[in-house]
């Protein structure tokens, strides 16, 4: 067997997956911005850390999602010419800072649980006329007046008026799973002897960790799903491009040559990210595409038809689209290593030719 054509196929291979999975990055990046995918699974998480499996955290959730450090930063990153609100009209950011998060939840929390305080705190009135005038009227009516009252009021006023801090808010949220998560963070606050605000800082750190793992294998099922119908498209199948190359020398010499090249453009691009971005430009790699044997044609569509042609197809396409899962990172960094192997095993070819000639073996 000819290990120096095998690593040249190899290599002829490894540039095509590479090639093609730079479109296919660029096709994700476009799915994740058309379709707003990350504010989509950071709002999906909001939901579930606040809304709750029993839905008693909705009131919350919704003044969450309301609160300026969310809704702001959501409309920003939402001002290009393919975006729109994840959540039917919420403004939710693509990302969010822990200390912002803590901080608008703590707001919320308050905002949540004043109206309840307020009506403990009636209830805790002397019978009387002025109780019961109190209590026909609603909380969130109190607090307007109390604010009118204490000549425009902030939130903080009124906390401090009501002795309410945001451990004890939290026993005034409505009865549920957001309830109890939160009163089991403030008893391991008192346990370790940090802020509830810290640790609903670690808690949202730690479901961020879900979200980033959630999210990228939702990316690669979309990276795969658009790899498997950029083979189909484009006739990307493994199997021939492989027989193809191992037949043809001249096609391998090309496709190595390239490879070295695009290597070399990496290498003197640098950290320099405008002149990576030429090296990986998607019009660069599908103009060296077209020097691999890909694409449709009448002498692929009858060979397609034949006698076990068109599960051999399939199995090819597959096989192109779960590598290109894998990602441009990953196949350059193979790519990367199998010139190296070439370079090696180039001296050791060029000794065994001259070793031949002279005991005079072809």
């Amino acid at each position: 067997m000819n290990f120096g054509a095998a690593v040249d196929v190899a290599i002829g291979l490894i540039l095509l997956y590479l090639l093609l999975g730079l479109i296919v990055a660029s096709g994700n990046e476009f799915v994740a911005q058309i379709f707003d995918m990350r504010a989509r699974h950071l709002k999906g998480a909001l939901s579930a850390m606040v809304s709750g499996r029993t839905n008693d955290g909705k009131a919350a959730l919704d003044k969450l999602l309301e609160h300026p450090f969310l809704a702001v930063a959501g409309k920003v990153s939402r001002s290009g010419p393919f975006g729109f609100a994840a959540g039917f009209g919420t403004y939710v950011p693509s990302y969010l800072k822990t200390a912002d998060f803590a901080s608008a939840l703590g707001s919320t929390i308050r905002a949540t649980a004043l109206p309840e305080a307020i009506a403990a705190v009636v209830a805790r009135l002397p019978v009387g006329d002025l109780k019961t005038r109190l209590q026909a009227t609603t909380p969130d009516r109190i607090v307007a007046a109390v604010r009118d009252l204490a000549d425009g009021a902030d939130e903080a006023k009124l906390k401090a008026l009501l002795s309410l801090d945001l451990g004890g808010a939290i026993d005034h949220l409505p009865d549920g799973d957001f309830r109890s998560t939160l009163q089991a963070l403030r008893a391991k606050a008192a346990a370790s002897a940090t802020g509830v605000e810290k640790e609903i800082e670690a808690w949202f750190d730690t479901m961020m960790e879900r979200v980033s793992g959630a999210y990228k294998r939702s990316m690669n099922i979309v990276g795969l799903l658009i790899g498997l119908g950029l083979a189909i498209a484009i006739n990307a199948d493994t199997f021939r491009i492989g027989e193809t190359l191992w037949k043809d020398e001249a096609l391998r010499a090309s496709v190595v040559k390239f490879a070295d090249g695009y290597l070399d453009c990496r290498k003197l691009a640098g950290t320099e990210k405008d002149k990576a971005k030429a090296c990986d430009a998607p019009e660069t790699a599908w103009g060296t595409l077209q020097k691999l044997p890909i694409g449709w044609g009448d002498a692929t569509w009858a060979t397609l038809w034949t006698e076990g042609g068109l599960a051999r197809a399939i199995l090819g396409w597959l096989v192109t689209a779960l590598a290109l899962s894998l990602g441009a990172p990953f196949w350059f960094d193979m790519l990367s290593k199998a010139m190296n192997l070439r370079a090696a095993l180039s001296p050791q070819q060029a000794s065994s030719r001259a070793a031949k000639t002279r005991s005079g073996n072809p």
